[in-house]
């Protein structure tokens, strides 16, 4: 089936940007052009779990290369949902924290260097210089101040505000956790019980099958008892499996 056009150029857009970023926080410093001629030839694997998706990046001397398909070597793999790589890139000095929820793959030495590099030059300090260069908060709170005096007091408590919405967020993320949790369990919970259904309803039949044939006098298996007798018994003990399991096998959750 055909990419949806919309799809691939949204994707090549959106690695681009990436590549240009990139690009931009280490091209820019010293120490960036450094660490990317250390890391010369080192291919990194990044797959992004929800959504599912997979990159390369092919680290040269003068920049890195994004590409979405790689047939040779690759040196470090790197495996995580997109809000813990967005972590491990943007903020800075979190690498460590994000790792918990990454799994990283790759030799000591080149993933040292790699997150050492992360670390120091994280896609924030692109946009932190941006606003720098081009957004004066400064000026933009004096006005505000000056223009509507009750814009200031709010402003105060914006960061509070966003350090409560985080501390929200994150909050919500435990409980969404633990709702999966609970369905992965419950979802457990009923293919076990669907196959105890399952096994007595089959029991149930091989029994009504046999109290059928003792019935017919197709065969016996107690000289003592006569093939009525045989028949009923079958049939009893296949109503006595279906009604032990309807009354008294069946757990709720």
């Amino acid at each position: 089936m055909a990419a949806n056009p919309q799809d691939s150029l949204a994707q090549t857009l959106a690695l681009s940007a990436l590549e240009f970023l990139l690009n931009q926080v280490l091209t820019s410093d010293p120490l960036g052009r450094e660490r990317l001629a250390q890391l010369d030839g080192t291919v990194i694997r990044v797959r992004v779990e929800k959504p599912d998706e997979v990159i390369f990046l092919l680290m040269h001397a003068d920049g890195i290369e994004v590409l979405t398909e790689f047939d040779g070597y690759v040196n470090v793999r790197v495996r995580g949902e997109l809000g813990a790589l967005l972590e491990w890139w943007l903020v800075p000095n979190s690498a460590e924290t994000a790792n918990n929820r990454l799994r990283v793959l790759g030799p000591d030495d080149t993933l040292q260097l790699l997150q050492d590099t992360i670390s120091d030059f994280s896609l924030w300090a692109l946009v932190r210089n941006w606003l720098d260069n081009f957004v004066r908060l400064d000026d933009i709170l004096a006005l505000l101040k000056r223009e509507d005096s009750r814009w200031h007091p709010l402003l105060n408590d914006l960061p509070e505000t966003v350090q409560q919405l985080s501390a929200e967020v994150a909050q919500q993320r435990l409980q969404h956790e633990d709702l999966s949790d609970e369905v992965a369990r419950f979802k457990a919970f009923t293919i076990k019980e669907r196959r105890k259904d399952m096994s007595y309803a089959l029991l149930a039949l091989v029994c009504f099958g046999l109290s059928f044939a003792f019935w017919e006098r197709l065969f016996s298996i107690s000289p003592w008892l006569a093939p009525v007798e045989q028949a009923t018994a079958t049939l009893l003990l296949g109503i006595l499996l279906l009604l032990s399991r309807l009354l008294f096998g069946r757990r709720h959750f």
